[in-house]
């Protein structure tokens, strides 16, 4: 199949395009390698690590020798993904990290072979699992950067990532359209939404998943129902073939036919969803490409600015328009009508991480409320935030917890039994509004609760508030707020109560579940913070709604401390190499 079919095409594509970059992920190693012995689902056998690493070496060997080399490839397509209903299997990030230090990368390099590796290669609601592979030197040097999927979670969390480890670039490897999304113009609004949105969050490439399919849209392979191609693919009745272009065709045609390879994003404003979105570029002959689309119901009017010159255009309701034009910019563009701040670093190396933040990423941070303000903080995938004394856990005697639902099968008194083995779930798919809540029996005084869904790793809260009560009734304002996260250890300002809910801000098909919850307090034995290290680089920003920044970037080689001041107290913050961490203020 691959020799009469696939080769040749990628020679035909080769051939159009010298400069296109192949990437080869696979859904299963062969059967024998694997716990289940079979394509689908299972495990890496322990033994196999090796076996599959020379299997990597020989199919790029033989693709190159075909006239196809490969510029990258995944461990494993979708990891997270491990069904038996088609060829796939679970891959965790510590075993990826094995496998990609130990094995993968020592084989490739001793046989000659260049070829880049991204991680992860799933979805945007799990940033934890590419960041482990950048927490060490070691890792960070053989991981080249991240493949990502759209099925779950929301584009932002690829700026999430970079803003994390700046140096580490993301590629959008697969995204698909389908029946789901309606008609044809809610599919091209799904592209369009892809195109704009993938590379302002630093996605250095957009794939729409399939390239073609049959006029049922298969073969499907027991996979997705419904996926909607690039083009669809029929046979004539003389025995010739007919392509059909579909809606994500002609979306990817906006940015593919005048974004060139080795383009450079630039900075320009949104307007956001239901409005006119937008994404530009300087491409590498020095002109400029400005990509937009009308996401509302009506027409819209827009002017574009470069620099002391403008245009205005009117674009009808969910169409499209790329606009391209040469020559050298004359005059600057205020900042705050970006609405986002650039703060670029160095490394020994000369490279220049960039790091770019706006006031939509603070709802990706945790916050905590301390007095008049909202004090923000990054904690990227290896790093730790900790206070100043030791902590301990108050004891669970007299706890009693509730929620707004909970599973027959689950009650929420499983959440605080200490046995990790049983859970709390919610019932249903997570909806805003959703609470679990505990009574300490008694008013406490506390500073970190722990919430611990690693039995269900998929199943966290997305976004989560913190409120605290002395009666159960009345709540006030919550005092901390952020992202989930499979173990969410989540600061509080020092706070006395006796009840304490935690309240789910956002969708997600999952069930909430909670295998244990812990209420920590100070043990008041103060603790020598470190010392700040050597290598580290910080800078602040305002950005136009007056949130502060202060940004620190770690370019030494190893793990670096610096101490974070906060109300009158002052924590200790490690920080991995090559990694940034980004702290915020603003009014509450």
């Amino acid at each position: 199949m691959r020799l009469r079919y696939t080769i040749p095409l990628l020679k035909q594509a080769r051939k159009i395009n010298p400069q296109l970059a192949v990437m080869a992920t696979p859904w299963s190693p062969p059967g024998w390698m694997k716990t289940s012995d079979t394509m689908n689902g299972g495990r890496l056998k322990p033994g196999a690590y090796q076996q599959l690493a020379d299997y990597f070496a020989k199919f790029l060997k033989a693709y190159a020798a075909a006239g196809v080399p490969v510029r990258y490839v995944t461990p494993q397509n979708e990891p997270l993904n491990n069904t038996s209903a088609y060829p796939s299997m679970g891959l965790t990030a510590d075993d990826a990290k094995t496998f990609i230090n130990d094995y993968l990368v020592p084989t490739l390099r001793k046989q000659g072979l260049s070829t880049g590796i991204l991680g992860y290669d799933h979805n945007w609601d799990v940033t934890s699992y590419p960041e482990t592979l950048y927490t060490d030197a070691a890792s960070a040097k053989n991981a080249t950067g991240t493949a990502w999927h759209c099925y779950a979670g929301d584009v932002s969390a690829q700026t999430v990532v970079h803003n994390d480890y700046p140096g580490k670039p993301a590629f959008q490897s697969e995204c698909s359209g389908g029946s789901w999304e309606g008609n044809e113009q809610g599919a091209f609004a799904g592209v369009m939404d892809n195109v704009i949105n993938g590379p302002r969050n630093w996605a250095q490439s957009i794939i729409r998943w399939n390239l073609a399919l049959d006029s049922s849209s298969g073969p499907t392979n027991n996979g997705c129902q419904g996926c909607r191609p690039v083009v669809t693919v029929s046979p004539n009745t003389n025995g010739t073939w007919t392509y059909t272009p579909t809606a994500d065709y002609w979306g990817l045609a906006q940015a593919s036919k005048f974004v060139q390879p080795g383009a450079r994003r630039v900075a320009s404003n949104t307007f956001g969803k239901g409005n006119v979105e937008d994404v530009a570029f300087t491409n590498p002959d020095g002109s400029t490409a400005l990509v937009t689309y009308n996401a509302g119901s009506t027409a819209r009017t827009f002017t574009v600015g470069w620099g002391d010159r403008h245009f205005t255009y009117t674009l009808a309701a969910g169409a499209a328009a790329t606009f391209t034009w040469t020559g050298t910019q004359h005059g600057s563009t205020d900042a705050a009508a970006i609405g986002s701040v650039d703060i670029p670093f160095s490394n020994p190396d000369g490279s220049q991480p960039l790091i770019s933040y706006d006031s939509g990423l603070l709802a990706q941070q945790p916050q905590i409320r301390i007095g008049d303000q909202w004090l923000g903080y990054t904690l990227p995938t290896g790093a730790s935030l900790t206070p100043p004394t030791g902590e301990t856990a108050l004891p669970r005697d007299g706890w009693q917890a509730s929620a707004s639902a909970s599973s027959s099968d689950d009650p929420p008194s499983k959440a605080i039994d200490g046995d990790a083995t049983t859970r709390w779930s919610l019932g249903h798919g997570m909806q805003p509004g959703d609470w679990f809540q505990v009574d300490l029996g008694s008013t406490q005084t506390f500073d970190q609760l722990v919430l611990d869904t690693s039995a269900s790793s998929g199943d966290f809260v997305r976004q989560y508030d913190v409120y605290a009560s002395d009666d159960g009734t009345s709540w006030g304002k919550p005092i901390a707020t952020g992202p989930g996260r499979t173990v969410s250890r989540i600061l509080l300002p020092t706070t006395t109560a006796r009840y304490i809910r935690v309240v789910n801000k956002a969708s997600s098909g999952s069930w909430w579940s909670l295998h244990d919850l812990s209420v920590f307090a100070s043990d008041g034995k103060t603790m020598s913070p470190p010392a700040t290290s050597a290598g580290l680089q910080r800078k602040n920003a305002t950005l136009p709604d007056g949130t502060k920044l202060q940004v620190t970037y770690n370019s030494g080689s190893g793990a670096a401390t610096f101490d974070v001041p906060w109300g009158g107290t002052t924590y200790s913050y490690r920080l991995p190499a090559d990694a940034a961490a980004i702290l915020t203020a603003r009014a509450a």
